[in-house]
């Protein structure tokens, strides 16, 4: 065999065992790998205040209270009553509202029904005296620390109803609750913990330019009471002695004390219509239970 023969054969005997070999190499190089895993379905929910909360869900009980893990890791619980809707697994379900009872005049046949003190979620119907931009709020936290003004405190809340409400609120935790709005002065804080059944809320909203009214009345009583006070010590001193021509003192004048109390007598009623103006600018609020009568006619029982 030639020369140049043998190197073609020799060539081939080496090149092409391993270019075949390769080939599963290059399959396995080239094969597709394995899908790449779905993006996790994150949860949804939905409060009929336009909040939305994303992350898991991890309990649902109806009626009563929905519980999820947000995205930030925070364990949050919603009352069933504040919820619009909800989408668990990419199934979204829809909440029913509660449907609103039409406001009942009162009867004086109707005979009045004490409030049953036994702890419960109340339905709450809120009436108010005059027209005003009425929330419920629930407590949620209380906070405290240090600022450029020294040591503050104070509480976070969020809003639960809006008047007439007609909702069922969860209150069996033990939480506080108030009354608030635009241009409404706060209440005080309440618990609903001792409330069941169908329970009017009746409240006179107060006025906050009322209260800012009466702190300025009593801000100026309180400074004519301040200047009459100091007229009525400072009259007595500014009589002088005098004497006449025989160097005989004279008789001394009488002080002239009708300014100062002129002065103390404005500035004590000033104080007093101040003092009436905040009495009358705080929210007040009166429970009932809502009469047997009145179920009837609304159907609630």
């Amino acid at each position: 065999m030639p020369t140049k023969s043998r190197r073609c054969y020799a060539f081939a005997v080496l090149v092409l065992p391993l270019a075949f070999g390769g080939l599963p190499v290059q399959a396995h190089a080239f094969a597709p790998g394995p899908t790449a895993a779905a993006p996790a379905v994150r949860d949804v929910v939905n409060l009929k205040n336009g909040g939305m909360v994303l992350g898991q869900i991890v309990e649902i009980l109806p009626d009563d209270s929905l519980t999820m893990v947000s995205t930030a890791g925070d364990r949050k619980r919603f009352a069933w009553a504040e919820l619009a809707s909800y989408e668990r697994n990419g199934v979204r379900t829809e909440v029913p509202a509660v449907p609103a009872a039409p406001a009942v005049a009162a009867n004086p046949d109707d005979p009045p029904e004490p409030v049953q003190l036994r702890p419960g979620a109340p339905r709450l119907h809120i009436e108010l005296t005059r027209p005003a931009d009425l929330k419920l709020y629930e407590v949620t936290g209380e906070f405290s620390g240090f600022n450029y003004r020294g040591f503050s405190s104070g509480t976070t809340s969020r809003p639960v109803c809006v008047s007439p409400c007609d909702q069922v609120i969860d209150g069996r935790q033990g939480q506080s609750f108030f009354f608030n709005g635009d241009g409404v002065v706060k209440s005080r804080d309440f618990s609903l913990s001792d409330y069941g059944g169908d329970v009017v809320a009746r409240v006179t909203p107060g006025s906050s330019g009322l209260r800012v009214g009466g702190i300025v009345v009593m801000s100026l009583g309180g400074g004519g009471l301040a200047t009459g006070a100091f007229l009525l010590l400072t009259a007595k001193n500014g009589i002088r002695q005098e004497y006449d021509d025989m160097n005989q003192p004279l008789p001394l004048a009488q002080p002239n004390y009708v300014p100062a109390t002129a002065l103390l007598i404005s500035g004590a009623l000033v104080v007093a219509g101040g003092l009436a103006m905040l009495l009358l600018s705080r929210t007040r609020v009166r429970w009932s239970q809502r009469t047997t009568a009145a179920k009837r006619r609304l159907g609630l029982g």
